[in-house]
């Protein structure tokens, strides 16, 4: 109650994977189920995520290869699904939705608007290509022009720093990089 009285108190903790993947693991049946069933009832039973309604969600995340693999095994928003026309429609999610962008610190990514697979548009100026494809689990495509980022200008920062994130909780970390 202290916190809620303040008005001041931590009000996201970054959601930590493997913390998550353990809890799953000791606390799902493993028991042999007929899970089967369509995209429509998976999403309307387990998605009640509001990225899934959203028609262009920015997702914010660190540069790792456990966050960028070949194959989920566990979703919390649906992206693309299978990546045909009209999947996310057959599964019940809102026409011409979907994730539009994936921002790390080190790149940026969009979609391919024919296969809908990851693309990788842009890198940050102090890395290559090669070093943000080692810190994915698959290949996603390229651009045929990656662009790099530039830094943000003092104003951005200050902005940043002062109205978006004070405490540093989610850029950066709290560790704030001088360029």
């Amino acid at each position: 109650m202290e916190v809620l009285d303040s008005g001041a108190g931590e009000l996201f903790h970054r959601p930590d994977p493997d913390k998550h993947r353990a809890y799953v693991r000791e606390h799902r049946s493993r028991a042999l189920v007929n899970k089967v069933m369509t995209e429509q009832e998976a999403v309307s039973k387990f998605v009640s995520d509001i990225a899934s309604m959203c028609w262009r969600t920015i997702i914010h995340t660190t540069q790792e290869r456990r966050k960028f693999v070949k194959k989920m095994d566990f979703i919390t928003s649906p992206g693309y699904l299978d990546g045909s026309p009209g999947a996310r429609e057959r599964a019940g999610l809102p026409a011409g939705s979907g994730p539009y962008r994936v921002v790390t610190p080190e790149a940026v990514f969009g979609f391919d608007e024919q296969t809908r697979d990851m693309k990788l548009l842009a890198i940050a100026e102090w890395v290559e290509a090669k070093d943000v494809l080692e810190k994915m689990d698959f290949e996603p495509m390229l651009a045929e022009k990656i662009e790099i980022l530039e830094p943000p200008t003092e104003e951005e920062l200050e902005v940043l720093r002062t109205y978006v994130d004070p405490r540093g909780g989610t850029i950066g970390e709290g560790k704030w990089i001088n360029l």
